[in-house]
């Protein structure tokens, strides 16, 4: 793979001339870019020369000359920008966005979910297991694992009447617990197939149409109007006819699914899950709702 150095804007300024000429002089560049820039000529040589250096450019000796000539396209430096943005801008924190949406849902309706992390740290270790077999088995064990765990959740906070933070707590223990002990001598290895999908934009693409699915479903159907209900008053929206306990279930279930997908994210940078596999997630997605305007007891205000 071409190693593409980091330019800067003025370098950008001198490789433009250079793409767009080659092959060029010292003088010709030195020409175009007095007409367009107000830089003096030893400046426009300063940053030649450290083109030169950085291997974005070589140059040729004809008589007492130097040509130079670019050694990555400009199509090339402008697919290297956009990654490098993409992942500067999102910082590895693909995973927290996706899981963050079934959260989201959680706090809409008054409750609060502490065991995401060790949600994707089980969802982790199943893909790495099943994808030996096969990608997509790997993906929807993954999904099916959170959706499991989610299943839990909602069942001791709705048919138990368990506070929700008390039940993601212990859930969160318990199966970090797990994560530990299936990853003691060594870390969880999947197929060598998984790292050829970690790709920024399959990452992107992914995030983006379960944020879209997300926000269409909340803000245009029923779905958000009854979990903004349940949290403004879960008494008043069951005497209006909305199924609460079963919305409550449901919603926990979907947050583990989420989350469960958003594990197949995780494993592709890696190929393997170690035991500190999602560790903290639950906080860096309570801060990130938190200080994103959500009130941490849902209801009518939320918004998306």
């Amino acid at each position: 793979m071409k190693h593409i150095p980091q330019i800067s804007e003025a370098e950008y300024e001198v490789m433009k001339v250079i793409w767009k000429y080659a092959p060029i002089s010292t003088n010709d560049i030195t020409d175009k870019l007095l007409q367009t820039t107000s830089w003096n000529p030893r400046t426009i040589q300063t940053l030649i020369k450290r083109l030169s250096d950085k291997s974005a450019i070589s140059y040729e000796k004809k008589g007492r000359m130097f040509v130079y000539s670019p050694v990555i396209s400009q199509e090339e430096y402008r697919k290297h920008e956009s990654s490098s943005f993409l992942k500067k801008f999102f910082n590895g924190h693909i995973c927290d966005m996706v899981s963050a949406m079934g959260v989201f849902f959680i706090m809409t309706m008054g409750g609060l979910d502490f065991s995401q992390g060790s949600i994707l740290g089980i969802s982790s270790i199943v893909v790495c297991m099943l994808s030996k077999y096969s990608i997509p088995l790997a993906i929807i064990g993954g999904i099916a694992a959170g959706a499991a765990i989610g299943a839990i959740n909602g069942y001791f906070y709705v048919n138990r009447k368990i506070k929700s933070f008390i039940v993601t707590i212990c859930t969160m223990f318990l199966f970090r617990g797990f994560i530990k002990y299936l990853t003691t001598n060594a870390p969880v290895a999947g197929s060598a197939k998984l790292i050829n999908y970690d790709s920024t934009a399959l990452k992107v693409a992914c995030t983006v149409v379960i944020l879209a699915i997300g926000f269409v479903a909340f803000r245009f159907t029923k779905f958000g109007t009854y979990l903004k209900a349940i949290g403004a008053g879960e008494k008043a929206a069951m005497f209006s006819g909305i199924r609460t306990d079963r919305m409550k279930f449901l919603i926990y279930v979907l947050a583990g699914a989420i989350t469960g997908f958003a594990a197949f994210i995780n494993v592709i940078k890696v190929g393997s899950v170690t035991s500190s596999g999602g560790n903290q997630l639950e906080t860096q997605i309570l801060i990130a709702l938190v200080l994103g305007g959500m009130p941490i007891s849902g209801g009518a205000k939320v918004r998306f």
